[in-house]
């Protein structure tokens, strides 16, 4: 998943490890791949909040994948918040 923006070239990533855990009564969602497009991590943290809200199930997202699609009403999630570790 990627914005306008990034499709250029290869647009091919791979996601090496994923979790979700909630602190203090927030998420935090660490994503590991081999490189990030642009508005990746965002588009995907949009997604699990549709999920979250129990608009889609968790299989949906890998099928979206599967079909280079997004989620019926998910959004890019807001950058606030949003930290690159390394």
């Amino acid at each position: 998943f990627c914005a306008a923006e990034g499709r250029e070239g290869n647009t091919r990533r791979t996601l090496l490890h994923s979790e979700v855990r909630e602190r203090d009564g927030l998420l935090r969602v660490e994503l590991t791949a081999d490189a990030f497009l642009h508005n990746m991590v965002r588009i995907i943290v949009g997604q699990l909040v549709v999920i979250g809200q129990g608009h889609a199930a968790p299989n949906d997202l890998a099928r979206a994948l599967m079909e280079n699609r997004r989620l019926a009403g998910s959004a890019t999630a807001p950058a606030r918040g949003l930290v690159l570790a390394r």
